[in-house]
């Protein structure tokens, strides 16, 4: 009970429904969903009751149902006020696929597509989404992790292509038979997609050309960094005024250095074109809750082999949380799985 009422402290404001955070909690702690019905002390607005039910998997008699009829107001965001302005949600993260979901009021894409079709099928169903609904899919670079779906996909879905024209060259044999017209190729710089201001920035990485990107609408902004080998002043220019970021933490140094891998990938790795290491991502994190907006982490691209969740969590953590401080704000900290989707973000 006493870990139930830690979790139950989380800010429900930052789930967009009663429904994705209990599916939240259920993932974050493998406890009953029936456990957390009473943590809500709160009602479920009419469009999401059905999902609910079914979540909960109600008696015949539907006694959980009773109880969701019963409450009319409650602490999460469907209330009266400005809309949601962005979503975000990883879909897969890591050397074996990566793939992030954003989305506005009037606008869906993907960033990378490092996973089959079938599974980013069946992700997007987990947050009630659907391929038939992407509208683009942008590219940040050219590595088998980040673009191994993207000639499927587009080949069956009329979906936009926009990616660095050095990425393009990279990828062209993976994307035959589709039209030119469906490919925007895109410097480093801003520029508008449908409702989304965008801001594509260079990343030390080794391919042909990486960038990162920043997604706004309105004061709410999301920043996507998941591979890089050092964090320059554009970087941190671009993230500080992010209030969520998805953001490379890929190894432990000393993981790293005591195993498995040749010496010449372990230098490929730690190189300043390579991933950031847990250390590398606590200074920068810690640096951005002294001079930016941010709220969410999502460290992602965790490495299986040289890192793993708690080191990289307690490195993250004893940065901006040193033993005897109090933070003037929580971040609140989450590690992107290699293959399960995470929660889905809301950024206000």
């Amino acid at each position: 009970m006493r870990h139930l009422k830690l979790i139950g402290a989380l800010s429900f404001s930052r789930f967009e429904s009663a429904f994705s955070y209990l599916r939240y909690l259920h993932n974050f702690t493998h406890r009953s969903l029936q456990q957390f019905f009473y943590l809500s002390l709160a009602s479920f607005p009419k469009t999401h009751r059905k999902q609910t039910h079914s979540l909960l998997r109600v008696s015949s008699k539907h006694q959980w149902y009773n109880k969701l009829l019963c409450l009319e107001k409650f602490v999460f965001p469907y209330r009266s006020g400005p809309k949601l302005s962005l979503r975000y949600c990883s879909l897969a993260s890591g050397s074996s696929g990566n793939c992030h979901f954003l989305s506005s009021e009037k606008t869906r894409i993907l960033v990378d597509a490092g996973c089959s079709m079938r599974y980013v099928r069946s992700a997007l169903s987990q947050i009630d989404e659907a391929l038939e609904d992407i509208q683009a899919v942008f590219i940040s670079h050219e590595h088998r992790d980040h673009v191994i779906g993207l000639g499927p996909l587009a080949r069956k879905y009329g979906f936009m292509l926009i990616m660095h024209r050095a990425t393009y060259q990279a990828v062209g044999d993976k994307l035959e038979n589709i039209s030119s017209n469906r490919i925007h190729l895109i410097e480093a710089g801003s520029f508008r997609f449908e409702d989304l201001d965008i801001e594509a920035f260079t990343l030390s990485h080794d391919a042909e050309n990486t960038f990162g990107f920043t997604f706004s609408k309105g004061s709410s902004r999301v920043g996507i960094a998941t591979d890089l080998g050092t964090v320059s002043k554009t970087v941190l220019n671009k993230l500080q005024a992010c209030q969520f970021i998805s953001i490379d933490c890929n190894y432990d140094a000393e993981m790293l250095e005591k195993g498995p891998y040749p010496e010449v990938i372990k230098k490929r790795i730690a190189s300043k074109t390579g991933h950031l290491s847990n250390q590398d991502t606590a200074e920068l994190v810690s640096t951005l809750q002294n001079v930016g907006l941010i709220q969410n982490v999502l460290l992602a691209h965790m490495s299986a082999e040289n890192n793993n969740p708690a080191l990289a969590l307690k490195a993250i953590q004893d940065a901006i949380r040193p033993p005897g401080s109090r933070a003037e704000r929580d971040i609140i900290l989450e590690v992107a799985d290699r293959a399960r989707v995470s929660h889905l973000h809301v950024i206000r």
